[in-house]
């Protein structure tokens, strides 16, 4: 072998290396690179009376203005005697649903028979909700559409009361 051979060189660097203290703990760096914090899935806001309330509604988003109104404001020329989305063409149709997300608070997911929060990420950073969609079960406005839409039967007057409470408690 000559003297600049790989492997003997390789050989007198470890020699010399055996000496140096070892700086770096190689099993510590292994363990913190392993120990990652995943990002978890947002589910939204799941329980009993939401699935009653997405069963119920028929809309796909909340806490909108009435889309009569929405729709007059955006073809104020057009004459709106009784208010159907059948009236309006492909691209109104697609104005005034643009103009109801816009306007939107929460989103309906009836696939995972959820509500989640317009601003939803999809993911969460300790639990299994987003700070957004835990942000939007304190809204007054949303416990009481929930509250109210939950219920098999017909509104009644009783109804209406309860979900103003349960409004009022949050």
């Amino acid at each position: 072998m000559d003297e600049d051979d790989l492997l003997q060189i390789d050989e007198i660097e470890d020699k010399e290396n055996d000496n140096v203290p070892l700086l770096i703990n190689i099993n510590k760096d292994i363990s913190n690179i392993t120990k990652s914090y995943k990002r978890l899935i947002c589910h939204g806001l799941q329980s009993e009376q939401i699935s009653m309330y997405i069963q119920r509604i028929p809309a796909q988003f909340g806490e909108t203005r009435r889309i009569e109104t929405i729709a007059q404001d955006l073809f104020p020329n057009l004459i709106f005697s009784k208010f159907s989305q059948k009236k309006l063409n492909y691209s109104r149709k697609r104005k005034l649903n643009c103009a109801l997300f816009a306007e939107s608070v929460w989103q309906i997911d009836r696939s995972g028979n959820c509500v989640c929060a317009k601003t939803c990420t999809g993911f969460a950073e300790r639990s299994d909700i987003c700070n957004n969609c835990n942000s939007l079960h304190l809204k007054k406005k949303f416990l009481y559409q929930v509250v109210l839409n939950s219920h098999q039967n017909t509104h009644t007057s009783n109804d209406q009361k309860q979900a103003k409470k349960m409004a009022r408690i949050a």
